[in-house]
């Protein structure tokens, strides 16, 4: 493990050690707001590193590497560059800027109330061969694309690329999120069969009733009847 990889680990335990049920809450309360969800989540570990002595710089608006040279005060010359990201699916935005070996990345999964910690290497580091090859056709679609006659519109292509994030959550916690979920599903069934149960409860006493009345009104036909044969057995 090199100085670089230790200096994130240290940011790791700290992040990890502060998040709890209420951050999670309340990343959830983000889902449509995407800056405001940003800016809590930037401004909580930007208050983690500032409790333990670390020093940043914070990136300009929609400038890629949201943390640049962040480092411990009392060993300045080791320094790291930190993305933050979040989703409430199983997927990363991470527009036109791939992952690579000198940023580290740490991805907040909502969805999963996981946190995922990497180097930016480790996302694409069985690929370089296929995402070279990708650039190269790019460019050259790029060119292309400038060469286009289309009259007063000209077009600059620019690629987004995504980062799918499952295979990055641990088993437990894919588990915990499957067993929660089944256990949502069979609490609501449990809920409409017994309305179901509730409802068909009611309809058969309302039957009980109305047969009630009914005997009721023939015990008093019936009654009437008796009365009348007895007062003419009198007479």
């Amino acid at each position: 493990m090199n100085e670089k990889e230790e200096l994130f680990n240290k940011v790791m335990y700290l992040i990890h050690s502060r998040v709890d049920d209420n951050f999670w809450n309340n990343m959830s309360t983000f889902k449509s707001n995407t800056q405001t969800g940003e800016k809590y989540y930037i401004d909580f570990i930007k208050h983690v590193l500032d409790e333990n002595g670390f020093g940043y710089t914070c990136a300009g608006s929609q400038q890629p590497v949201d943390l640049r040279n962040v480092y411990e005060k009392q060993n300045p010359d080791i320094k790291i560059n930190v993305e933050l990201k979040k989703t409430n699916s199983d997927k990363i935005k991470l527009n036109n800027t791939l992952p690579c070996n000198d940023v580290y990345y740490i991805l907040f999964a909502v969805k999963y109330k996981y946190i995922i910690f990497k180097n930016g290497d480790e996302f694409i580091k069985d690929f370089h061969e296929e995402i070279d090859a990708f650039k190269k056709m790019f460019m050259d679609f790029r060119a292309y694309a400038k060469n286009i006659d289309m009259g007063n519109i000209s077009v600059y292509p620019i690629a987004n690329y995504d980062l799918k994030i499952t295979d990055y959550i641990s088993d437990k916690t894919k588990a915990e999120k499957l067993a929660a979920k089944e256990a949502k599903k069979a609490e609501k069934l449990a809920a409409k069969e017994a309305k179901k149960a509730e409802k068909l409860a009611a309809k058969e006493a309302k039957k009980a009733e109305k047969l009630a009345q009914k005997l009721q009104k023939i015990d008093i036909k019936v009654f009437k009847y008796l009365q009348h044969k007895q007062l003419k057995v009198i007479h």
